[in-house]
């Protein structure tokens, strides 16, 4: 028992004698700051007294820096912010690991040849909130862009794509900052910027597009489209009294059906398709006179008084077709109240890009169950009556105007109109993003030719299509 306890004795004396020197110069190369501490991401173990260790850590924590909005590098001073790193904590900190378990740790890895243990102490510190928000206001101010909407090239029909817009996020760009602040190294941040989609295309652009495209007319043109479904429109002197025309023709009909207490026989069917397909003048004052109990001017009277009630004020008929003699009636409307443009219109039969457009779209909602004519006439027309009514207008097909500038095949009803100055045509398309409205009418003094009228008309329709099918809401 004796000789083991002389044999520890012994062991332990020649590991003191072997490891004391060792021990004593790893003690004395140890500077304030042992091995393997890193205060702020800095080695502080070169310094050999706090002081030194002090000024490092200090100078280090003073120096820029630099930040990034996107790619637009900033210079941000620490003093700027009222930044104020507390060294005296992160040292007393630091000096806590001269002995204990990290000092033996240290030791052994010294005798080993390896790296000492590492070990992470942040810097607490102290920022001026409101110098921070102020100076990440700055920057936002500076470099923040609204996403630029799409639009419409001028001279081309064409429409430039948006560009996305930039927002710094100063909250979540706040963390960033105070990481690069508290660090002796890398003192490098990326700010938090959120980048912004452009918006999409919105039934503005439409209105571009078409105001575009009848700059060149020499003439008045007044243009009004509805997205049905979608609840967008776009107007272009939609409010513009116009001779009605042939267009007055769906007023007729609409009072047709609801003068009817059935399906319309054999007779009526015929005046119905040669006025609402031929166009027949004649066939329309027949028509009238149904209206009207044989009377074609009570019947003109009973079609005006529905276009009141059916919110319509710039749309009536005063005189059944080609039965206008003596002196012009005097029929006041907003419309044809109008100083800035004066179409000429007939004073026996007005109406609106607006009015008529409203009124096929009341005949699109009908058919489809609702809608205002319904509401009107809850007693007097069914949807079945609204959908015959469209089946009338889809079998006017003439190849030109609004027709010609949809895709061959499209779903289509409308009714168009033309005399010496003025033409005009009023449809309800169904688009590959639901049924639409669109109503154009045009004026040139004098005469209008047909070709230009057929030309611009068809070019209007193809510009609607298409927005309306590439730009769904």
């Amino acid at each position: 028992m004796r000789g083991f306890r002389v044999f520890w004795l012994g062991l332990l004396a020649l590991l003191a004698v072997s490891l004391g020197p060792r021990l004593w110069m790893y003690r004395r190369e140890m500077g304030p700051v042992p091995p393997g501490v890193i205060v702020a991401g800095l080695d502080l173990s070169g310094a050999h007294t706090l002081s030194e260790a002090a000024r490092m850590l200090q100078d280090a924590l003073a120096q820029p820096v630099i930040v990034r909005y996107a790619d637009q590098p900033l210079l941000l001073r620490p003093s700027e912010i009222g930044f104020q790193p507390d060294l005296q904590a992160a040292l007393i900190e630091a000096r806590r690991y001269r002995s204990g378990e990290h000092f033996w740790r240290g030791f052994w890895a010294y005798l080993l040849h390896r790296p000492p243990p590492r070990v992470e102490i942040p810097v607490q510190f102290s920022v001026d909130t409101e110098a921070l928000a102020t100076w990440l206001g700055d920057v936002a101010r500076r470099y923040d862009r609204d996403p630029v909407p799409p639009r419409v090239v001028p001279a081309t029909g064409q429409i430039a794509p948006g560009k996305p817009g930039q927002r710094l996020d100063l909250q979540a760009s706040v963390p960033n900052l105070i990481a690069a602040l508290t660090r002796a190294t890398d003192r490098q941040a990326d700010l938090v910027v959120i980048e912004e989609p452009p918006p999409r295309p919105d039934i503005s652009l439409l209105h571009d597009l078409l105001q575009q495209r009848i700059e060149s007319f020499p003439g008045i043109a007044s243009i009004w489209v509805r997205d049905i479904h979608n609840r967008r429109e776009v107007g272009i002197n939609e409010e513009v009294a116009y001779a009605a025309m042939s267009t007055m023709k769906i007023a007729i009909l609409v009072e047709v059906y609801r003068h009817l207490d059935g399906e319309p026989d054999v007779e009526t069917s015929r005046l119905i398709s040669e006025t609402m397909r031929l166009s027949g003048n004649y066939t329309a004052n027949l028509l009238l006179g149904l209206i009207g109990d044989g009377s074609p001017d009570r019947g003109a009277q009973i079609v005006t008084q529905s276009m009141r009630r059916l919110g319509l004020r710039n749309t009536f008929i005063a005189a059944p077709y080609d039965k206008h003699s003596g002196v012009p009636p005097r029929v006041v409307t907003p419309a044809n109240q109008r100083k800035d443009l004066d179409t000429k219109p007939d004073p026996f039969m007005q109406t609106t890009a607006k009015d008529m457009g409203l009124l096929m779209e009341m005949i699109v909602q009908c058919a489809e169950g609702g809608g205002t004519l319904l509401a009107a006439y809850p007693d007097e027309l069914t949807p079945h009556e609204c959908q015959e009514m469209i089946d009338w207008m889809a079998g006017l097909r003439i190849g030109v105007l609004l027709e010609a500038g949809v895709p061959e095949g499209t779903r289509m009803a409308h009714k168009h109109g033309f005399i010496d100055d003025t033409h005009g045509d009023v449809a309800a398309i169904w688009g590959p993003n639901g049924p639409y409205v669109i109503a154009v009418f045009l004026y040139r003094p004098v005469w209008l030719e047909w070709e230009l009228s057929s030309t611009l008309m068809a070019d209007l329709s193809r510009i609607t299509y298409e927005f309306l099918r590439d730009y769904p809401p």
